[in-house]
């Protein structure tokens, strides 16, 4: 589902009023974004996954599943439940704060 030009949600979504989505933005099936988070531009978030307060995450795909602990800076990542793929700078997955299930 389109919900303006460049954001797309699936189904399930659970998005905080005081989240900011910028364009392009690709959000999967049952994702829940706690307030105050900034999701893009250019990220995608795989089904399941949830994102808490005060996250941002900027040019980077969060695979199905992650759960993302709260005030953390996700840029250029790609983040999966076993750990995280930088591709510029180097990311430490301990501070990333990426949970596994």
């Amino acid at each position: 589902f389109q919900h303006s030009p460049g954001i797309w949600t699936g189904k399930d979504v659970y998005i905080s009023k005081s989240v900011t989505l910028v364009p392009p933005v690709v959000i999967g099936n049952g994702v829940q974004i706690g307030p105050g988070s900034t999701i893009g531009p250019c990220a995608v978030l795989g089904d399941g996954v949830v994102v808490a307060s005060g996250c941002s995450i900027v040019e980077s795909v969060v695979l199905p599943g992650v759960q993302l602990q709260g005030n953390r800076a996700i840029v250029r990542t790609l983040v999966c439940r076993n750990g995280t793929v930088a591709l510029q700078p180097p990311v430490d997955t301990a501070q990333q704060g990426v949970l596994q299930r």
